[in-house]
């Protein structure tokens, strides 16, 4: 007995060389260790299991036993509310996602939720899922305490976790409507990437599905759709002429080829808001910095309200964030 045990301890420490962090949870297909965040902003994220605090950590990875593959990075969640997802190797880190920001009447831009607590489950799932929730806040005027993230078994090819929260207010605000003409009045979700040149860059284009028609004729209506694409481009400016509502779930902050460097293509799905709630935009910020996150694209949520009273709520959100591998993706039309 002895022996197996010592077989079992030293399977484990080998899988786990090179992660000096501390480890939060292991139930064989998901590894969660707690983190110090490296970047210039981090923030503590408290942790719990069973309602008990295990760690403050800034930052927090998730390893998953990927088949053929071994153990792998393949999540990130820093407490300055940045989701990194990664795809096994050969995979590479790129881009990130960031939850609800917004513009105040009152003080501007109130950037987007961080993340103040998790709590982990006691014990796996027989499906291979893992589920935390937690509690988020922008530390000013909105925060929700019922955060889930669901993680499912990850492969090869796809990284995914779906979200879930109810935000409320926490002081009276309101939403400045006058960023509607460029699509910026509430970011219910916000992908982050770096783009310089074809040749230096994480993400290349955007693509989403447009709504380019609704003709109703008594009871019945028929609607047309579009997929449409356009290219990043390193210079100031918004990346979408026109935007138009999703007509479908979906937008992608796209990844066309695996080189210079084999970092994923983003993709958000929202539920709620609805996709017909969701226009996309987003813009570009000129540099020569290859670490510079100088491209965000968003999805609005143009069916915000103008003002919101202090305990009240504010909106139920549901989506989906997902990574694959670099690809081409077909485009109706192409800006």
């Amino acid at each position: 007995m002895k022996l197996r045990i010592s077989i079992a301890v030293l399977c484990l420490a080998i899988s786990f060389i090179g992660r000096a962090d501390t480890n939060l949870y292991d139930d064989g297909t998901w590894f969660v260790d707690g983190a110090t965040d490296p970047g210039p902003n981090p923030s503590d994220i408290v942790v719990t299991m069973d309602g008990a605090t295990i760690g403050v950590f800034s930052e927090m990875k998730l390893y998953f036993n990927v088949p053929n593959v071994g153990t792998a990075q393949v999540f990130s969640i820093k407490g300055n509310g940045t989701l990194q997802p990664s795809l096994p190797p050969p995979g590479e880190p790129g881009g990130v996602f960031q939850m609800a920001g917004y513009w105040d009447c009152e003080q501007g831009l109130i950037p987007a939720v961080v993340i103040q607590e998790i709590a982990l489950p006691s014990k796996g799932s027989k499906k291979g899922l893992l589920q935390m929730s937690g509690q988020i806040s922008n530390l000013n005027s909105m925060q929700a305490d019922d955060l889930t993230l669901k993680f499912y078994p990850v492969e090869t090819d796809s990284v995914r976790v779906r979200v879930s929260y109810q935000l409320k207010a926490t002081r009276d605000f309101c939403v400045d409507q006058t960023k509607d003409d460029t699509q910026e009045e509430f970011y219910a979700v916000t992908m982050l990437s770096n783009y310089l040149s074809s040749e230096a860059n994480e993400n290349n284009q955007v693509r989403y599905v447009k709504i380019k028609d609704k003709i109703c004729s008594g009871f019945d209506c028929v609607t047309k759709k579009k997929s449409f694409c356009a290219d990043l481009i390193n210079q100031d400016g918004y990346i979408i002429n026109t935007p138009r509502r999703l007509g479908k779930p979906d937008m992608f902050l796209m990844h066309t080829s695996p080189v210079p460097r084999n970092t994923p293509t983003l993709m958000v799905s929202f539920r709620a808001p609805s996709k017909r709630s969701i226009k996309p935009q987003g813009y570009v910020t000129a540099s020569t910095d290859p670490a510079a996150q100088n491209v965000s694209f968003w999805g609005n949520w143009v069916d915000v309200k103008h003002q919101y009273k202090a305990r009240h709520k504010v909106g139920r959100f549901r989506f989906t964030l997902e990574i694959e591998p670099p690809q081409e993706r077909n485009c109706d039309r192409e800006q």
